[in-house]
């Protein structure tokens, strides 16, 4: 597995980013920090952030350098797209916003079956 180290600047952007949000919060996972809001809305991706975005974000044309989040290799998370490094403050709290909008207007996941009651397999 290929993860990267979560850059403090960018974990305390995240947070300060989310801050103006009181239902999101933030949590460890897999060396990066992750955001939630109903589910995972994204997180820090090294020095930069992954997002989880709409169908239509994800093909927006101001979404150029973005890159297809593939945290293992081979096996990339459709939803979720790495944003470029440098992009600005501005640009990060509004596309943070719309994955924030997005993940929360899901339809809730159904909850898991005791694992008493899964079939062995």
């Amino acid at each position: 597995m290929n993860l990267r180290l979560s850059i403090p600047e960018a974990v305390a952007k995240l947070k300060h980013l989310i801050a103006a949000t009181p239902e999101a919060s933030t949590r460890a996972m897999f060396r990066q920090t992750a955001c939630f809001i109903d589910g995972m809305a994204g997180g820090t991706w090294g020095a930069t952030f992954m997002l989880r975005l709409s169908l239509a974000d994800r093909a927006a044309p101001d979404l150029a350098g973005c890159t297809l989040f593939d945290p293992m290799g081979g096996r990339p998370m459709s939803e979720y797209r790495v944003l470029p490094v440098d992009l600005d403050e501005a640009d990060v709290a509004d596309w943070l916003r719309r994955a924030l909008a997005y993940t929360l207007g899901l339809p809730p996941k159904a909850p898991k079956a005791p694992k008493s009651a899964r079939p062995a397999g």
